[in-house]
């Protein structure tokens, strides 16, 4: 997820910056979502300034352990990520979480509750009509018009203005390209940049533009109410993107963020 990598980028350069490193800690990047399997939990060793982040820092071997109502699920490493394979875990709204992790003989814990799912959700229009690109002279003025007129809008509720962040995804087994061969990458590079905001914000809605995506058929569109955790990251009065050296964090004897996060959708097709 891409608000997920903003996150990362932030827990990655605070804590690679911080003065003095003192008793090695680690740094915790943990993500749990309503409704959604456990396989966003990553663990890695707290970096000195200068050193690249890599996936030499992971670490593999933890114990990390999820509860939820006294009850224990034991996280298991694969592919970078901490995840649990069970099926006997339901992340609903509402729920206290803690996370235990263990590495050696450090122990590090967070605790963090699911909020509320994003309420109101609502789409302009659930068809978007691209017409088929055909590489042309007059392509510009084709892409110029569709950019902006074959697009959609969604709105949920937001009167107390909580950090919110899309995702929208292409729900289809198969794909069908929405540009041509020869289409050139770097102008679908940029189009697809206004699939998503650069950040979580204070908002209540979000323009989907067809010619951002890259296929037709069914997407869908999910509008996440961020967590405070999460949302300090954002909301830290002391520092910005460019100042982390005293990064927020939730993390007893740790470094990082655990946080929940809960979403409502709704579908709509691209067609031509």
């Amino acid at each position: 997820m891409r608000r997920i990598l903003t996150i990362s980028i932030i827990i990655i350069a605070g804590f690679s910056c911080t003065e003095e490193i003192g008793e090695p800690k680690f740094v915790v990047e943990g993500f749990i979502f309503a409704g959604e399997p456990v396989n966003n939990i990553k663990i890695k060793e707290q970096i000195e300034i200068g050193m690249p982040d890599s996936l030499e820092n992971l670490i593999s071997n933890a114990d990390v352990v999820l509860i939820k109502n006294n009850i224990e699920y034991a996280l298991d490493f694969d592919n970078g990520k901490y995840k649990y394979f069970g099926n006997d875990l339901a992340i609903v709204s509402g729920d206290n979480f803690r996370l235990e992790v263990t590495v050696g003989d450090r122990i590090a814990s967070a605790e963090t509750v699911v909020p509320q799912a994003t309420t109101g959700l609502v789409i302009s229009d659930l068809v978007i009509t691209v017409p088929k690109i055909v590489l042309s002279f007059s392509l510009i003025e084709e892409l110029t018009d569709l950019f902006w007129n074959a697009r959609s809008t969604v709105s949920w509720d937001n009167q107390n203005d909580e950090l919110h962040f899309i995702v929208i995804e292409s729900v289809e087994e198969e794909m069908d390209p929405l540009f041509p061969e020869g289409f050139p990458q770097n102008a679908k590079d940029f189009l697809s940049g206004f699939k998503f905001a650069p950040e979580a914000l204070e908002v209540d809605s979000f323009n989907i533009i067809g010619i951002a995506f890259d296929s037709y058929g069914r997407h869908r569109a999910k509008v996440y109410r961020v967590n405070s955790e999460y949302a300090d990251l954002f909301d830290n009065p002391k520092q910005d993107s460019r100042d982390l050296t005293t990064p927020p964090s939730n993390i007893v004897n740790g470094f990082g963020i655990f946080s929940a996060f809960a979403a409502d959708s709704v579908f709509f097709d691209i067609v031509n």
